[in-house]
């Protein structure tokens, strides 16, 4: 159910998860272009600090009670896993027939990551995809979450009488959500990307090569805590950069795409300075929708909704 696929033209509605309310965005087909209903609905507490689920049958109970007022009966749904909870690897093998290839990737989350198959819920995204050949190698993506938490997310919805396309990953729904702030020919050759998601309780770093999520990390500090400044900020940028030049040596940075509630911190022009690189507000659902765009707080609703739009990101 860990899915990192999509399916062009199908819009599910985008739940998430945010302290007591419900994030709803549903995806319109008007005249003028596809737009996105919002809605905020408050909802019990049912998941702890590190967004796993603590209480299955009152999040059921109310699900059903939304689905009936809402009128979900025959709706898909798509909802994400916090960052937190989900391990993201980025790493290159041989070219080698699909079948091949997917015994390798789970040796090598296994072997090198510690991400038994048996444990763990996985799945992979290829970024080159060129003819077999002795010389070839595949850049992948790989996502895992513990099979548990997969399973009590499904049996809930199930129980919900919710129809669930697919569990996401936020990091991924929310740079798909800002994708549309770039020229299309910013996803290919070698240019990395940040989206750099700002909240009142995390910040985390997205960056994105040829179209693709191939790294998250969450830091605790945030734009409200004085401690995180823009030199500290950039410094982490810094290191993760270097980080992900040990896998693909030609990767150069070259725009940070801002959102969340954060995204008019007032350290983003020092940020700016102190890398020498192009730092833009993002505006969830721009290049996609119709105006008026959602609030920064949707963003990740918003990216599950759009799963499957044509010319998706992943």
């Amino acid at each position: 159910m860990l899915s990192l696929k999509t399916k062009l033209g199908r819009y599910p509605i985008g739940l998430t998860w945010e302290n007591e309310e419900l994030l709803v965005a549903e995806i319109q087909k008007k005249q003028g272009g596809p737009s996105c209903k919002t809605l905020k609905i408050p909802i019990p507490q049912v998941f702890n600090i590190e967004g796993q689920l603590e209480n299955k049958t009152l999040l059921v109970d109310s699900l059903v009670k939304i689905k009936m007022e809402r009128g979900w009966k025959r709706r898909k749904t798509v909802i994400a896993f916090p960052s937190k909870q989900v391990s993201l690897r980025f790493f290159k093998l041989p070219g080698m027939p699909l079948k091949d290839l997917r015994q390798a990737v789970a040796w090598e989350a296994k072997q090198k990551y510690g991400l038994d198959k048996n444990e763990y819920s996985l799945d992979f995204s290829i970024l080159t995809n060129t003819a077999v050949g002795r010389n070839d190698t595949r850049e992948i993506v790989l996502a895992a979450v513990l099979k548990k938490s997969v399973t009590d997310l499904h049996e809930v919805f199930m129980a919900a009488g919710l129809a669930l396309e697919a569990i996401d990953v936020a990091s991924f729904a929310f740079s798909r959500s800002l994708a549309g702030n770039l020229p299309s020919d910013t996803f290919s050759g070698n240019d990395l990307v940040l989206f750099l998601e700002l909240n009142i309780d995390y910040t985390q770093l997205i960056f994105h090569l040829r179209g693709h999520v191939i790294f998250a990390r969450v830091i605790t500090q945030n734009y409200l805590n004085r401690s995180l400044t823009p030199g500290k900020l950039a410094t982490e940028i810094q290191i993760t950069v270097g980080y992900l030049k040990t896998i693909v040596q030609e990767i150069v940075l070259k725009e940070i795409v801002v959102g969340g509630l954060g995204m008019d911190w007032g350290g983003l022009c020092s940020l700016q300075d102190e890398l020498g690189i192009a730092v833009k507000k993002g505006v969830p659902g721009f290049g996609y929708l119709a105006e008026p765009f959602p609030e920064p707080s949707f963003a990740i609703a918003l990216g599950l909704a759009l799963r499957g739009f044509a010319g998706d990101v992943h």
